[in-house]
């Protein structure tokens, strides 16, 4: 049974050689199933190769297999999943980003109207702007 092959064959396989296995094994499942059975077995072999090769890229696996993972409900799955991690974590540099920029802005607006209102700021009244809206 040609779906098992994957783990017949040692992690440590090369991926050239390994795409040209699978393009193998995918040949013969094709002669050996009915048209509605092969797609099937390609996605069950194609799912143990990405099993026992972690190191193996989405195009690899298009590549041996026609098989994409995004055409599943796992992959989309995993993909929404990196998706919204990456948003959030874009979504909260930016606002780290803009909280910051909003408090410097704010700390040398309080300096800049002390100096315009009393002359010279005292230099304590600046550390303690810089300590409030800066945590210096």
């Amino acid at each position: 049974m040609k779906v098992l092959a994957p783990f017949t064959v040692p992690p440590s396989t090369p991926k050239e050689k390994l795409t040209e296995l699978g393009r193998e094994w995918k040949a013969h499942i094709q002669e050996s199933y009915s048209t509605d059975e092969h797609n099937d077995a390609i996605n069950v072999i194609g799912l143990f190769v990405m099993n026992r090769f972690r190191d193996l890229s989405r195009e690899e696996i298009i590549s041996m297999f026609h098989f994409d993972i995004l055409n599943t409900v796992a992959g989309q799955q995993i993909y929404k999943e990196a998706w919204n991690e990456a948003w959030n974590e874009a979504r909260e540099q930016t606002w780290k980003e803009a909280r910051e920029q909003t408090l410097k802005e704010a700390g040398d607006y309080i300096c800049k109207t002390l100096q315009e209102s009393m002359g010279e700021s005292p230099e304590n009244i600046e550390k303690k702007i810089a300590q409030f809206f800066f945590n210096k």
